[in-house]
């Protein structure tokens, strides 16, 4: 956050804030943010995901030794494109997708 100025800091807040406004089961939600002053940090703060990220369910079925069944991978598919689609509804943000990104509702 030192990088940015005064309006780009409130303009991150005022995102994240908009995000918050969301309400999908397809979306984790964001509860609040704001800047910690000491720190020169912006917090977020977000819903638990129960199940966890899709990185974690990957590797923990690869630990197992079983596949993931063909019908929860389709799921998190849908889930995930469906949470995409109603984000770029709002236009706000840009992200990375990646299994650690992906939390699982």
């Amino acid at each position: 956050m030192n990088s940015l100025d005064h309006r780009e800091k409130e303009s991150a807040l005022n995102e994240i804030r908009i995000l918050a406004s969301i309400n999908s089961p397809n979306v984790i939600s964001y509860k609040d943010a704001f800047l910690d002053q000491a720190s020169n940090t912006l917090c977020i703060v977000m819903e638990i995901a129960s199940d966890g990220d899709l990185l974690n369910k990957i590797n923990k079925a690869k630990k197992m030794g079983k596949a993931i069944p063909e019908e929860e991978i389709w799921k998190a598919f849908r889930d995930m494109t469906l949470g995409y689609y109603i984000i770029s509804l709002f236009m706000v943000c840009r992200f990375e997708s990646a299994p650690r990104n992906e939390n699982i509702p």
